[in-house]
């Protein structure tokens, strides 16, 4: 018979209402905080980022839907995987993403793409904090 300490056994079950880790919308939205301005990211970019490349409409969804807390995160950098640009509804009325963009120093393509030759975000240039409960995803 084993003593008793008086402690609960621990259970392999998180408790109730105990921190599971960050969500896959989590860290999409770590890494939106983190393209600079003078870059975008793509939503299958986010996705790979997140660790789950195969998610970029998920990402898509993540960055659609942000919480209110989060009303300073720079979502539009945020564009498709060809550069083109949210639909004209969105940030406030049609050509403000790209206004927003080009002050910001962004390049355009010919088309009204942008330039992602130039402007991707490349997270591995950048020092940063680490995304939450994902310490090697600098790696990417």
């Amino acid at each position: 018979m084993m003593p008793t300490t008086g402690k609960k056994p621990k259970s392999p079950f998180p408790e109730p209402g105990a921190a599971a880790g960050p969500t896959f919308r989590d860290l999409v939205l770590h890494w939106v905080g983190r393209i600079p301005a003078g870059q975008v990211a793509t939503y299958g970019q986010l996705a790979v980022l997140a660790g789950a490349p195969r998610a970029g409409r998920q990402a898509g969804w993540a960055v659609a839907r942000p919480p209110r807390s989060l009303d300073g995160l720079p979502f539009h950098r945020v564009v498709s995987r060809d550069g083109r640009l949210a639909p004209p509804d969105v940030f406030g009325g049609p050509g403000n993403q790209r206004r927003m963009l080009e002050r910001e120093g962004v390049a355009f393509l010919p088309d009204g793409r942008v330039d992602l030759d130039l402007c991707r975000f490349r997270p591995l240039a950048q020092p940063g904090p680490e995304p939450p409960g994902n310490e090697k995803s600098e790696k990417l």
